[in-house]
């Protein structure tokens, strides 16, 4: 039940959220079927009807209106759809014009004490259509607040009237449904009741809002507030309350209400800083319920300032706007092209003040455009619409949204400008929160579109089958339209420059096109990117004319050349490069790359690369890595043998030992850049004694010639067996061995140097 007082507390919290608001025009259904003597038993349906009045202080005596309309008061049962709807609702009760609003809403606040629950049948098509009948043709903001704890007891025909004959008119005259439910069995079904019709035709009406058990009351206020009535809440609490500066800025209201018979309503503040802080106080009472309100009407200082509550056990609202800026983040000139949304600009929603913190998520940025109008000679305006984006920038403290106009192709006679306006507005819910209007509003240099058509659109290469760096190529036209704009431009000596660039999803680092060039006219064609030239022809005056001779036309075609010289591809296939054109002048060279011009394809058949030509440069690669290993090992640190070393092998047994030079190493360890292993000869011998490589200073390998075995070394007057690795044997230098050969013959050599 505490989410029906807080709905109406906030519903119409905004004459005061922006200056200069339009008319307001109310109209609460109030549901006084006899359920509500049951469910109602506080009678806050009525009190918070009151207390919506004190909030929203319609001003009366300038054109505000705020009306109840009850349920028929007894009744019969509606059987008959086409009688007149006023004839099945309740006496509507105004709020008195021509007195005070504080009198006004003391004698609303009677009539509504007094106000009987005692409708024999619940029906909502019938008040709604005399609710819409009576704001139909107002001006301002209109809004239907429906509070009710029941169903329809006619609900199929109830709410198929309702969607088919007040929807519609609803839509069209922009009038607010706010729908409050409560109780928990009735208020489920009257919550689905009308969920679909504030949903109905894609459109939002409003909202429905249930308050089954109260639990959520602080979260559905915050919500409420957030998205119906432009206004942000704190939710205090305590008898004696300290608020600091910002806290309460101007226009801000103190709502507190108790649930509890025989509650004081009221509240006061000890230490106003200064007279005339806030306006009257006022109050109202029911059965077991009551409330107090209090506009601040003047903004309160950095001093604190406390509020002290009559009665304990208070719930207590702070209710304020939010205090928002909004700006452009791009103040350079504008510039755009007629009936065109390519060009965008953005608008920043910020919190007033640079508190810090994030501006509210549920701000609406929209945005229309002005300019002149040729066919009545005044100025068109475009209808609001709605911008995309309001993500967070942490880095401004802003939400961005992104504006793209359309502007009309309204161009004075002989003009290829005019200048527009670009303006923006925030909302939250129905009520502006701040504009970008009049001078603040963003001035546009709008241009005509003009269109770049190639013919054909495509063409094959003058060459089939091409192969790796080879060139096809063909030829085409641009038809420049409208070819006056063109042409008049060249003639004030203000030539438009075309520029041409390839298009971005070309891949020429693999495919058919790998490492292929472009060339337009004998001039390369790049991507266009940041920084880089673009391939340009000047369309002056002197070409103009040679191409009007040349085509004997008045509005000739401009013929151009298009070559593809092929790179390495890495496949062969059919494969296509798109030319996009456009103007090099400012807006039409910030346009997307192909929202000016129809591309020009031209079409190659590449041949596929034969084995060399696919695998030549891996096969490089491979033989130069083969080469850098092989320079590598023959050039890698190895042992050799001293010069003047000699293996000296004993004439008989027991010596003379008679030195002998070594052989030369076998062709395959040479080539095959092996440690050198000499073989150990003498003369006149069949075959070498064995074999010796160097293993360190003065030790050598000795390996035996095959079939011999048993290498000794002498020791002492004796011998032993020489140290071995199975293979070859470990022998010094100055020493003597003997070894057993393949023919048993024992055989003595020692290891020496030439002196």
């Amino acid at each position: 039940m505490r989410l029906l007082w807080l709905l109406l507390t906030a519903l119409l919290l905004t004459p005061v959220a922006v200056q200069a608001q339009a008319r307001r025009h109310i109209v609460v259904i109030l549901d006084t079927s006899k359920s509500m003597i049951k469910n109602d038993q506080k009678r806050l349906a009525t009190l918070s009807t009151a207390m919506l009045f004190d909030l929203a202080r319609p001003d009366l005596a300038s054109g505000d209106t705020f009306e109840v309309i009850p349920f028929q008061s007894g009744g019969q049962q509606w059987t008959d759809s086409s009688e007149p709807c006023e004839d099945r609702a309740g006496a509507v009760i105004p709020a008195i014009r021509g007195s005070s609003s504080a009198a006004a809403g003391a004698d609303l606040a009677d009539k509504l004490r007094r106000a009987p629950y005692d409708a024999n049948w619940t029906y909502f098509y019938p008040p709604l259509c005399t609710a819409v009948k009576r704001l139909e043709g107002r001006e301002g903001q209109k809004v239907i607040v429906v509070v009710t704890d029941g169903k329809s007891d006619r609900s199929d025909l109830d709410q198929s009237l309702i969607r088919q004959k007040l929807v519609p008119k609803m839509l069209d005259q922009s009038i607010q449904l706010q729908v409050l439910a409560f109780g928990r069995a009735e208020g489920a079904a009257a919550s689905a009741f009308f969920q679909p019709i504030v949903n109905s035709g894609g459109a939002s009406l409003g909202q429905v809002f249930e308050d089954l058990s109260g639990d959520l009351l602080l979260e559905n206020m915050i919500e409420i507030f957030g998205r119906c009535c432009a206004y942000t809440s704190e939710i205090v609490r305590g008898n004696r309350l300290q608020l600091r500066g910002r806290v309460i800025p101007e226009n801000a209201a103190v709502v507190a209400f108790w649930k509890t018979a025989g509650a004081k309503p009221g509240f006061e503040f000890p230490s106003e800083p200064k007279p005339g802080l806030a306006n009257e106080l006022r109050t109202a009472s029911e059965a077991g319920a009551s409330y107090a309100v209090r506009w601040l009407t003047a903004p309160i200082p950095e001093a604190p300032v406390e509020i002290q509550l009559a009665s304990p056990n208070a719930i207590v609202a702070i209710l304020r706007p939010p205090e928002i800026e909004l700006e452009w983040t791009d103040l350079s000139p504008f510039e755009t092209l007629a009936t065109q949304n390519d060009l965008c600009r953005e608008v920043a929603v910020k919190l007033r003040g640079g508190s810090g913190e994030e501006p509210p998520d549920d701000i609406a940025v929209s945005f229309r455009v002005h300019g002149p109008d040729r066919d009545s000679g005044r100025n068109y305006v475009s209808d609001w619409e709605a911008a995309s984006g309001g993500a967070l920038n942490a880095d401004r403290d802003a939400r961005i949204y992104r504006v793209c106009p359309v502007f009309k192709d309204t161009f004075p006679e002989g003009s290829d400008f005019y200048l527009g306006r670009l303006e923006a507005r925030a909302m939250r819910g129905e009520v502006v929160l701040e504009t970008l209007t009049g001078v603040e509003g963003m001035a546009a240099t709008v241009r005509p579109l003009l269109r770049i058509r190639s013919t054909p659109s495509k063409a094959g290469a003058d060459r089939q089958s091409l192969g790796r760096s080879e060139v096809g190529c063909a030829n085409f036209s641009l038809v420049l339209e409208p070819w006056e704009r063109f042409e008049a431009r060249a003639g004030r000596g203000e030539p438009f420059r075309l520029t041409a660039a390839l298009d971005p999803k070309l891949d020429l680092g693999s495919g058919p096109l790998a490492g292929a060039s472009v060339r337009l006219d004998g001039r390369p064609v790049r991507f266009k990117e940041p920084g880089r030239a673009l391939w340009e022809a000047q369309l002056d005056a002197d070409l103009i004319a040679r191409l009007k001779r040349a085509a004997n036309a008045d509005a000739p075609e401009f013929p151009l050349k298009v070559c593809v010289e092929t790179g390495r591809p890495t496949e062969g296939g059919t494969a296509g490069v798109e030319l996009h054109f456009s103007l090099a002048e400012p807006p039409y060279r910030d346009m997307p790359l192909g929202a000016l011009s129809d591309p020009f394809t031209i079409e190659l058949e590449v041949a596929a690369p034969d084995f060399w030509q696919r695998y030549w440069s891996l096969l490089t690669l491979l033989l130069l890595l083969l080469l850098l290993a092989l320079l590598a090992w023959y050039t890698r640190y190895r042992l050799t043998l001293p010069p003047d070393f000699r293996m000296a092998p004993a004439g008989a047994p027991g010596g003379p030992f008679l030195p002998q030079p070594l052989g030369e190493a076998p062709l395959f360890r040479k080539l095959a850049g092996l440690d050198s292993e000499l073989p150990f000869e003498t003369p006149g011998s069949p075959a070498p004694l064995g074999w010796v490589r160097p293993l360190g200073r003065d030790l050598y390998a000795f390996r035996p010639p095959q079939g011999a075995h048993g290498l000794q070394q002498e020791d002492g007057g004796g011998w032993k067996d020489a140290p071995t690795d199975g293979e070859t044997y470990t022998i010094e230098a100055r020493r003597s061995y003997r070894y057993q050969g393949p023919g048993g013959e024992m055989r003595t050599f020692r290891a020496e140097f030439e002196q």
